[in-house]
């Protein structure tokens, strides 16, 4: 963000540190919960497969408003505070972000369809992590900075996925494509809870200590100004 004025950069990379926080965090309570339910459906015999899409859909539309909103509220509370000049060039910046965000999910998300076998968990991993991967390159390279949080958890999903693939390729037999296919569901699925998850809390918790940090130096700037106009209020006196 070359564009903006210092404090208006500062304040913009908090407020999408939270909303990417808030929105992973909520992925990762969503899928865990849904899960929850599909377990406990199949393990009570009791399948009912408009019951898993209706409670699935309510999951998917919760979790989708949440990140929607979150996005909404921080792009509204930056541009609050831009002049003209910076908003305008922001708008396109967003824009083009936007663009860049929807081919690469579209991108990496297509494939999973030509998977039916052991190896679409994989696939889920890899997929998941080439969306974030995306999401890390375009914030670098158009606004100049890195959520680093973001690039360890595609290197955390990606190892996952290659250890999974591995252990798949390696004691995947006629016999047991079923079994093995789940357990790598299973694996990949709580892969993905657990390190969206961390991704979450990670920059939820880095986005307070930015906010903690900045609050400091206000009341120290202030501490000093009062201070100033103390000793002047002195010296006047005199």
């Amino acid at each position: 963000m070359k564009y903006a004025r210092e404090h208006i950069k500062r304040y913009w990379i908090f407020e999408y540190r939270r909303a990417l926080g808030i929105s992973m965090v909520t992925f990762a309570i969503a899928l865990s919960v849904g899960m929850v339910f599909t377990t406990m459906i199949n393990a009570f015999a009791i399948p009912n497969p408009v019951y898993e899409l209706a409670f699935w859909g309510l999951l998917i539309l919760f979790t989708s408003l949440v990140l929607v909103s979150s996005f909404v509220n921080a792009h509204i509370l930056s541009v609050k505070y831009m002049n003209d000049m910076e908003r305008t060039r922001h708008s396109k910046y967003m824009g083009g972000w936007l663009t860049i965000l929807a081919i690469g999910a579209i991108a990496f998300v297509i494939p999973l369809i030509f998977f039916t076998n052991v190896y679409e968990p994989v696939a889920i991993l890899f997929g998941f992590g080439g969306v974030f991967l995306v999401l890390f390159l375009s914030v670098k390279y158009l606004f100049n900075y890195s959520y680093y949080e973001i690039a360890i958890g595609v290197a955390a999903l990606w190892v996952v996925a290659i250890i999974t693939a591995i252990g798949a390729y390696t004691y995947s037999t006629p016999s047991n494509t079923v079994a093995l296919g789940s357990f790598s569901l299973f694996v990949s699925v709580l892969s993905l809870i657990i390190i969206t998850g961390f991704i979450g809390m990670s920059l939820l918790v880095n986005a307070t200590n930015e906010f903690s940090h900045e609050f400091r130096l206000v009341a120290q700037n202030l501490e000093r100004q009062q201070s100033a106009a103390k000793a002047r209020s002195r010296r006047t006196r005199r």
